[in-house]
């Protein structure tokens, strides 16, 4: 949806961001919430879940001494716990990952020897495909990868790797090699053609090169086949995953049916018991154990050759070993949970001020503030943005701006990368260009304001931002 340089003043053209410079990539500090974590010496082995559980226990002991020194409320205190919680496992993962990748990624390689991928937008995942058909040995994975996508302009810093994953991730869930239950979480079909393609073997190479550069995992698995994929047990089972609405219509009527002439109708109009495996007559007794074996086969063994061999596919760089050594704590990577809120982008992206007491000082706290009421104003679902039809002229319809939207323009990822970011995400300021539009960096990761007294007014700036955003390469289109 975004390129690594985002819109001038002009309609689609880039206002041209930044070249590739090793002097602004630095290390993000153990200070920063979201940021990266800095991995362990080369001696040092990967983490077990003791040390997760560890890290959680040292985080709920903080907690219990915040509430002693009554620095929080009691009834923030189940909040809090569940924040460090996510917030160890999140950083326990990053070293996990940090110690996998300094493992299996193969910095030595000549630049000549890169992956190279080049990518139409209109067909990520084909040409994902495209590449894995010539894969030979899954070792040819361990290279450092640039991403092209055509007719845009930009070297790959990072930007275009996150936005290629994600978006073959996004094509993916509309290919039809998967099925969506009613809770819009998703799990694998019974699709024979891409399995004999071995289309579902690409899918667990594309989630293993993602991670390795960088990228996210698919995050869009239900819950019990993310538990599965991280430790072959089948928990979780819910009714809320069933794809087919008829199917899942009717187990509820079974579920919620009470009286015996209520139990007996529901069960008579299931005609699928038998063609989900249920070999026992059902009744008022066993109903709820049929429910379940129905959901299982539904969501769980009607596409399961298909699951093996996606988990053929994670197999690659011993990166399926990585996942169910340390299942608790990877698990986010295929059924992500945590949301963006406004504060957590405002802490990730830290503005770059002129010193204290300046001129400068002043406006640039200014639009901060205006940046800081858009961002609620995203959270609380009340900005908008047009969209044109082919011809650029008549707006057609609205599209509501969602903070994943704002998160996507900023770094080309749709969640925070599992990894951490190799650089530290800024707001920068432009003194110099007054008039010029706002520019974005997906591989510097910056988003510089140009300064003006419009620019800090909160009407003026959600105006600017949601322009570029809405004009970004390869945004929402009718």
């Amino acid at each position: 949806m975004y390129g690594n340089q985002q819109p001038s003043s002009t309609k689609g053209q880039a206002q041209g961001g930044a070249s590739c410079s090793s002097q602004d990539v630095k290390q993000i500090d153990m200070r920063q919430r979201f940021a990266d974590i800095m991995s362990p010496d080369d001696d040092d082995k990967m983490q077990e879940d003791a040390e997760l559980q560890e890290a959680i226990e040292r985080s709920l002991i903080d907690i219990g001494q915040a509430y002693d020194n009554q620095e929080i409320d009691y009834c923030e205190t189940d909040v809090a716990a569940k924040d460090l919680q996510e917030d160890a496992a999140v950083q326990f993962l990053q070293q996990v990952l940090k110690s996998w990748i300094e493992d299996k990624l193969d910095t030595t390689v000549h630049l000549d020897d890169y992956i190279a991928i080049t990518v139409r937008r209109l067909e990520p995942w084909a040409n994902a495909q495209r590449f894995f058909a010539r894969v030979k040995q899954t070792a040819m994975m361990s290279r450092p990868l640039r991403v092209k996508f055509v007719g845009e302009p930009g070297a790959d810093a990072g930007g275009p790797r996150r936005e290629f994953f994600r978006l073959c991730f996004m094509d993916i869930t509309n290919s039809g090699i998967l099925s969506v239950g009613q809770n819009g979480r998703f799990m694998f079909a019974n699709n024979t053609s891409a399995y004999m393609e071995h289309t579902y073997r690409h899918f667990g190479w594309l989630t293993v090169l993602s991670l390795l550069h960088g990228g996210n995992g698919p995050g869009f698995f239900t819950e019990m086949i993310a538990r599965y994929i991280c430790t072959e047990h089948l928990e979780c089972i819910d009714i809320e995953d069933v794809d087919d609405p008829i199917i899942y219509d009717k187990l509820k009527k079974v579920q919620q049916a009470t009286s015996p002439e209520e139990i007996s109708a529901a069960i008579n109009q299931c005609d699928f018991w038998f063609d989900c495996g249920c070999s026992k007559v059902v009744n008022a007794q066993n109903k709820d154990e049929m429910v379940r074996q129905v959901i299982t086969y539904q969501c769980f063994l009607k596409g399961k050759a298909a699951l093996d061999q996606y988990l053929d596919g994670l197999k690659a760089l011993g990166f399926l070993d990585i996942v169910r050594q340390n299942h608790k704590a990877t698990k986010q990577l295929f059924n992500r949970t945590r949301h963006l809120t406004a504060i957590s982008i405002e802490e990730i992206y830290e503005p770059r001020f002129s010193p204290l007491g300046s001129n400068k000082r002043q406006i640039e706290e200014e639009i901060v503030l205006a940046w800081s009421d858009f961002l609620r104003d995203v959270e609380d679902k009340e900005v908008f943005g047009d969209i044109y039809d082919e011809a650029g002229i008549e707006v057609v319809t609205k599209h509501l701006i969602t903070l994943q939207d704002v998160f996507i323009f900023l770094t080309a990822a749709d969640a925070m990368t599992p990894k951490g970011l190799d650089c530290i995400p800024s707001v920068r300021f432009d003194h110099d260009k007054p008039t010029a539009k706002l520019e974005i960096s997906t591989c510097f990761l910056y988003v510089l304001f140009p300064v003006n007294p419009s620019m800090a007014k909160a009407d003026k700036f959600k105006e600017e931002f949601v322009y570029a955003m809405m004009n970004a390469p390869g945004f929402i289109k009718p």
